[in-house]
């Protein structure tokens, strides 16, 4: 668990959910930023929620931005989604706005996590480049 001595806070984006609804699969997404002490982000991210062909619509966290990795595995065993079908996805959005910010830490250590895995992957392959051109 992230512990830094300072608050979290999960702030939403003013901007309206993305809604690809062509129920086979339909996608939710909104942006958000999670920042300590109120001013430094530390991260931002979206919300992703998805129905694929029957309920329930499942609700994941991805990074925002050009490369998109998901940030759920240390929080999927915490939230527990309610059973929501297709035509609810509205009553859907509500509740991961509401209960998301719940879940702010959580979502930092999946964010750092996700940084430290990539950092090693492109650690090795850059190892792998110098192999490949005789850079010592």
């Amino acid at each position: 668990m992230v512990s830094t001595g300072k608050q979290l806070s999960l702030i939403w984006s003013p901007q309206p959910w993305k809604e690809d609804l062509i129920w086979c699969p339909s996608q939710l997404y909104k942006s958000f930023r999670i920042e300590v002490g109120g001013f430094h982000t530390l991260l931002s991210a979206q919300a992703y929620c998805r129905w694929r062909h029957s309920d329930p619509w499942t609700a994941e966290v991805m990074s925002d931005g050009d490369t998109h990795f998901w940030l759920t595995q240390s929080i999927s065993s915490c939230v527990k989604l309610p059973h929501f079908k297709d035509q609810d996805y509205r009553a859907l959005e509500a509740w991961v706005e509401q209960e998301f910010p719940r879940f702010a830490a959580e979502i930092v250590e999946a964010g750092i996590a996700a940084q430290e895995e990539s950092i090693r992957y492109s650690r090795r392959d850059w190892e792998k480049v110098k192999v490949e051109l005789g850079i010592k």
